[in-house]
């Protein structure tokens, strides 16, 4: 794949170094993944992207909706298309704005509608977080501390918990190094987050004591972590991302055997977005209202903020009742 990256066209080898400076390694490889799409279908044709017209633009298009599979062989969904047609639209704004295209011919692509409603993910009421951290500690307690597998279930114990004490995404965790912390003040700097600068957020003691044990005791065991600075680092192979998906789905089953009282938890399909939407519901429904609750989300939009706190018609009633003169 990488060898596929760096066979690309040359102008979209400089879109990527343009890119370097507003977008972190994760999220810059997520642009080149989306354009890698691009290139291969003009391979596929043997189309110059400096050539391509309008009527080029509106195949690719079509290609993305009806033709394209995923490699379980899916087709994309509205959101896939529309960043598989992000990146594309990105890359020929960056050629017009350079001076290398006179004219931007993706500005006839349409991005497919979004239908707007709360988010589903599967979240964790507070009871079932506390159960899910305790599990995982319980994993990590029961091995023997000699061996890297304990390393690992502490690592995995401090992606959680910062998971659930700070809502940031997957990516974001991953991009956190670890001069990011502050133990002093229990904050955490956020430098970069989907292209956009960031800021120092507020983080829960006990989350930041569990991050600071991992960071003393279990990183240095890995053989990556020497020439690395980011604080959440992998066994040599492997990536980190499906590392961690496996581990919350193991340990999530663990804890529906041993919670047989948690009767809704068996049903939860559990991933780290839905840490993050956990982290939010959590927050709104301690009392923390919708603006601040938005800060700490790092969202552009209130609206974005209110698909992960949706109110109850209960709710709505008891607010109006109290605050209301003449209720």
């Amino acid at each position: 794949m990488l060898r596929e990256y760096e066979r690309m066209h040359p102008t979209m080898l400089d879109y990527f170094k343009y890119r370097e400076a507003t977008y972190s390694g994760r999220g810059l490889h997520k642009y080149k993944h989306n354009l890698l799409t691009y290139w291969r279908w003009l391979q596929d044709r043997n189309l110059d992207p400096l050539k391509v017209k309008a009527d080029d633009m509106a195949e690719y298009q079509r290609h993305i909706a009806d033709r394209h599979r995923t490699p379980k062989g899916q087709r994309l969904s509205p959101s896939s298309q529309v960043k598989r047609l992000t990146a594309v639209r990105a890359y020929y704004r960056f050629l017009e704005r350079s001076g290398v295209l006179l004219v931007d011919v993706s500005k006839g692509l349409r991005l497919p509608r979004i239908p707007k409603g709360v988010t589903k993910r599967d979240y964790l009421s507070l009871q079932e977080a506390t159960a899910l951290l305790q599990t995982q500690a319980r994993r990590t307690e029961a091995t023997r501390k000699t061996k890297l597998k304990w390393a690992i279930e502490l690592r995995n114990l401090a992606f959680f918990s910062l998971a659930i004490a700070t809502g940031r995404r997957r990516n974001g965790l991953f991009e956190l190094k670890v001069d990011d912390l502050d133990f002093k003040r229990d904050e955490i700097r956020v430098s970069k987050e989907k292209g956009k600068t960031g800021r120092v957020l507020p983080v829960a003691r006990w989350a930041m004591m569990v991050a600071r044990e991992y960071i003393e005791l279990a990183r240095p065991r890995f053989l990556s972590a020497r020439n690395s600075d980011y604080l959440f680092v992998s066994k040599r192979n492997g990536t980190l991302s499906h590392q961690v998906n496996s581990a919350l789905t193991e340990v999530h089953r663990q804890t529906v055997e041993e919670n047989p009282d948690l009767a809704e938890l068996a049903g939860k399909r559990l991933t780290p977005h839905g840490l993050r939407v956990t982290f939010a519901k959590l927050l709104f429904n301690g009392g923390c209202n919708l603006r601040s609750v938005n800060e700490l989300m790092l969202h552009d939009r209130l609206s974005t903020t209110a698909h992960y706190t949706p109110l109850k018609l209960e709710e709505l009633r008891r607010t109006c009742r109290l605050a209301h003169p003449r209720a």
